[in-house]
């Protein structure tokens, strides 16, 4: 179950931290099944969106959410961080890495953040 997987990691990398999060699911993701590649992807999205708030953000509160929406997996991860400016995001690092990724599952993603904001990120993905 993707669900306990994510709730897992994002407890073993958070809370050590001290690093307050919540995870909110929609019932229906566990009544559809993901294909074996997608759990994957997905999973590697959120490890990597989690990993990149521990660097950069230096967030107290962290909140996930993962729902079913006409045929489309959205998960967005919201942290209360120092946030960045959105204009200076090179090509090579982390989240242009994110948007690639996401853009080859034929998804898309949006980031929103502003310098002490905190960054706000949603994948949106077709489920096959």
């Amino acid at each position: 179950d993707i669900t306990v997987r994510m709730r897992e990691y994002a407890a073993e990398m958070l809370e050590p931290q001290g690093i307050v999060y919540s995870f909110n699911y929609s019932e229906k993701i566990n009544t559809i099944k993901l294909d074996v590649n997608l759990r994957k992807d997905v999973f590697l999205l959120f490890k990597e969106t989690i990993n990149n708030i521990l660097r950069h953000a230096d967030s107290t509160e962290v909140i996930i959410r993962m729902l079913v929406q006409n045929n489309k997996l959205k998960l967005s991860i919201q942290d209360n961080g120092k946030g960045f400016d959105e204009k200076t995001v090179k090509k090579g690092n982390g989240l242009y890495n994110l948007t690639e990724r996401t853009q080859q599952m034929k998804g898309n993603t949006e980031i929103r953040s502003e310098p002490g904001h905190g960054t706000f990120i949603q994948f949106t993905l077709p489920i096959t």
